[in-house]
């Protein structure tokens, strides 16, 4: 009973510590990965918005593919770098390196769809990318949360999917949308999934490393 009872308790140190040493690479050791995506989003939002108030133009909104940009060299960056240092990869970092891939990989398809339907058939469905952003990212960061066991993430994923419901339910009913006020929401959600809970972990990660 013994034996059986210290094993459990190792057991649980180990994924403990594959939790922690996942949040100090993610926040700390990777530059705050959480944080500079969760500003990169709504910066971009932000940037639409003013531009479309002052130019009022559609083609304003290309700039989002800024986030592709900027992010996607980023994020390479980051994984050039560890690549480099040689870790160790925990099951807990593969596991979020593979909600993050798919929710990459669905975001790229999602977008060459968008285009496909606008330069074959003269569609405009680029709110199909809002809808996939609030959900889907919403969905990753509720699971993200729950992998590292961040409670101010997946709530921040859970109101991101809720604002993506109400949003598809806009559509549905045939409520018309503004960006005045759907980018905004768009910034908020990104805000309260990636930065809030950025500096949340990052402060702990920190703490845990002082100690």
């Amino acid at each position: 009973m013994g034996s059986n009872s210290m094993t459990e308790r190792q057991s649980l140190d180990i994924i403990t510590n594959m939790i922690q040493a996942s949040k100090q690479r993610l926040t700390v050791t990777n530059g705050n990965i959480f944080l500079f995506w969760g500003w990169l989003c709504v910066a971009v939002c932000l940037l639409v918005t003013v531009l479309l108030y002052f130019f009022n133009h559609p083609a304003m909104n290309f700039f989002f593919f800024l986030i592709w940009v900027v992010g996607g060299a980023y994020t390479e960056r980051v994984r050039r770098r560890v690549a480099e240092r040689g870790e160790v990869v925990t099951y807990t970092d593969r596991l979020s390196n593979a909600i993050w891939a798919m929710v990459g990989w669905s975001a790229l398809i999602a977008t060459f769809m968008c285009l496909g339907f606008l330069l074959i058939g003269g569609k405009d469905v680029w709110i199909m990318m809002f809808l996939f952003a609030f959900i889907v990212v919403g969905i990753g960061a509720f699971v993200q949360g729950t992998v590292i066991q961040e409670k101010c993430m997946m709530l921040g994923g859970g109101f991101s999917m809720v604002a993506g419901a109400f949003i598809t339910g806009c559509l549905l009913s045939g409520i018309p949308l503004s960006a005045y006020w759907v980018y905004p929401l768009f910034a908020l959600s990104f805000a309260l999934m990636f930065i809030v809970p950025g500096y949340i972990i990052r402060n702990k990660a920190l703490r845990d490393e002082r100690a």
